[in-house]
């Protein structure tokens, strides 16, 4: 009780000052990645921030659960398709790339690391975070479709990797102590009956709360409720079932957001503050269980590699996507930059120290931990400004006559913004 009176205290005092910090360069991740590393087992210990806490890997779990199907049940796809060839150069040349350079990179800094191994550390960092760039994405200053961009690529990246994380891990058990080829085999039946539970789960969500909506037998507080509890259900059944349970969050997610369309924002209203609430913890427990334990075991291969990862893998990833885009380099520029590495980083990386007899599980554990930490201040801190920067010189290059900065396609969705304000497909709904 003692450690739910001091985090409920904390969440409080944050959430009183939270319009004022929106000003200042302190985001939340920052904030309660402070005070996890302050009274976690490293700090004061006066809250039971450790790996072997069920409650903390749970919610840990829940948290990008919900995330996942969040993301992919909200996701615009009328305007992902519209604006495919930026979102998709980003997942589909930007993300394998930044897996393949990101290994490669790990394999010829550390001599002791396997080739598995080095893939899963790609993996794990592959992942964006639209959380740590909040200021980015809501900044009406930047261009319509560059945030709508960064924000797809954030909510769907992470279900992209999501099989392909018990995948390398098996690999990288397979040729470690704890050798087993029944690992290949347990990794792809987990991947499959992730699939179809969230396939039944969509589908099944969809038709059932749909119906119901249109009968007028849903209160508008149960609408909310049965959007939140959906994803858990998914979660409960696909653990019952040996299924991964991120994999069916996904899919559960792109099917219920598809079969069931055109409801209000509301609906997913509560889910998302819940989701938010649960961002925010998690970010705590990496702070008490990831960082803090992480502050004295930091040499300079470490520092050194979760520098690449982000001042050089991601840029150059994002660089080599946008070939032939038209983009100015300011656009690519920002683009490589808002690579923030966060949640579903931290998520697989449990996943990683769970699994018993993986090699190298440690190093592992400090190179995810160290790149989210660097990640976390250095992006949060350059947020608001670069955005605003990034923003005038979008005015500058649009006021030019044939200023190569903004094709005719962001122009239309940046003029969109100034006139509507809109930032997604549900936006109107919500502030109705």
């Amino acid at each position: 009780m003692e450690g739910i009176t001091i985090v409920a205290a904390f969440v409080l005092a944050y959430s009183l000052v939270t319009r004022r910090l929106a000003t200042t360069v302190v985001t939340g991740p920052m904030a309660f990645v402070a005070f996890g590393i302050l009274v976690g087992p490293e700090g004061l210990d006066v809250v039971d921030l450790r790996f072997d806490n069920a409650i903390v890997k749970t919610l840990a779990k829940t948290t990008l659960i919900l995330i996942l199907f969040n993301d992919a049940a909200q996701l615009d796809w009328p305007t992902f398709w519209r604006n495919k060839g930026t979102s998709v150069r980003l997942l589909a040349i930007g993300l394998p790339m930044m897996i393949l350079i990101g290994a490669l990179i790990a394999a010829l800094m550390f001599e002791e690391i396997e080739f598995w191994q080095a893939a899963l550390i790609g993996v794990l960092l592959a992942p964006t975070d639209a959380a740590l760039g909040q200021a980015v994405v809501t900044n009406k200053k930047v261009p319509l479709l560059i945030r709508q961009s960064l924000s797809t690529e954030s909510g769907l990246n992470d279900g992209i990797v999501a099989p392909l994380v018990p995948l390398f891990l098996a690999g990288a058990v397979i040729v470690g102590p704890a050798h087993s080829s029944s690992f290949w085999f347990d990794a792809v039946s987990e991947i499959g009956f992730g699939l179809l539970i969230g396939a039944a789960g969509g589908v099944g969500g969809a038709i059932l709360i749909g119906r119901a909506w249109n009968l007028g037998w849903m209160s508008r507080t149960s609408q909310q409720i049965s959007v939140f509890v959906l994803p858990l259900l998914v979660f409960g059944l696909s653990d019952l079932a040996h299924g991964n349970p991120f994999v069916a969050a996904f899919v559960a997610g792109i099917i219920f957001g598809n079969v069931i369309r055109d409801v209000p924002g509301r609906f997913f209203e509560f889910s998302e503050n819940g989701s938010q609430l649960l961002l925010l913890l998690t970010f705590m427990i990496f702070g008490g269980v990831f960082a803090g334990p992480a502050l004295d075991q930091l040499d300079w291969r470490i520092a050194l590699y979760a520098a690449v990862s982000l001042l050089l893998v991601r840029p150059l990833t994002v660089a080599i996507a946008m070939i032939g885009s038209g983009f100015h380099r300011s656009t690519v520029a920002f683009l490589g930059w808002f690579g923030p590495r966060g949640l579903a980083s931290i998520v697989f990386a449990f996943l990683v120290l769970e699994e018993e007899g993986t090699p190298g599980a440690e190093q592992i554990f400090l190179l995810v931990a160290w790149t989210v930490l660097i990640s976390v201040f250095a992006h949060g801190l350059t947020a608001q400004l670069f955005a605003n920067r990034y923003g005038l010189r979008v005015d500058t290059f649009a006021d030019q006559e044939g200023a190569p900065e903004l094709d005719s396609v962001e122009r239309f969705f940046r003029s969109a913004a100034r006139l509507t304000g809109s930032t997604g497909r549900r936006s109107a709904d919500t502030e109705e």
